[in-house]
């Protein structure tokens, strides 16, 4: 997996840590969007396979 590129520090910590919740949500729903999308080609690579057995 490659390496997350971090924004720069700022002078106040509480915006860092409001940028890294924000950047670690999006990442969540990403992934979240990602294993969505995968699992349906699974299913329908399945319901191929069926097919072509019948």
């Amino acid at each position: 997996m490659p390496s997350l590129i971090y924004p720069k520090k700022s002078s106040t910590p509480g915006i860092n840590d409001e940028i890294n919740d924000q950047l670690k949500n999006e990442i969540k729903s990403l992934e979240n969007e990602f294993n969505k999308r995968n699992e349906l080609v699974l299913l329908e690579l399945e319901n191929i396979k069926r097919n072509l057995r019948i």
